[in-house]
């Protein structure tokens, strides 16, 4: 998880979801620690492994 979902328009949902981030530095960490694991699958070179191993079994 590296994120809070509320239901879209809903104000007091939002409000409840950041007040209880808030509250809660260690959720606030993990929550950090997750996104940047996430978004370590789109560096440059990990999306070129990727490419390259697709394009590689698409040409056998």
């Amino acid at each position: 998880r590296t994120g809070v979902l509320v239901p879209p328009g809903d104000v007091a949902a939002f409000a409840a979801a950041l007040a209880d981030l808030m509250g809660s530095a260690g959720e606030r960490r993990r929550l950090g620690a997750a996104a940047r694991a996430h978004a370590e699958s789109f560096r440059l070179d990990q999306v070129l492994d990727g490419w390259e191993a697709l394009l590689a079994h698409l040409a056998r």
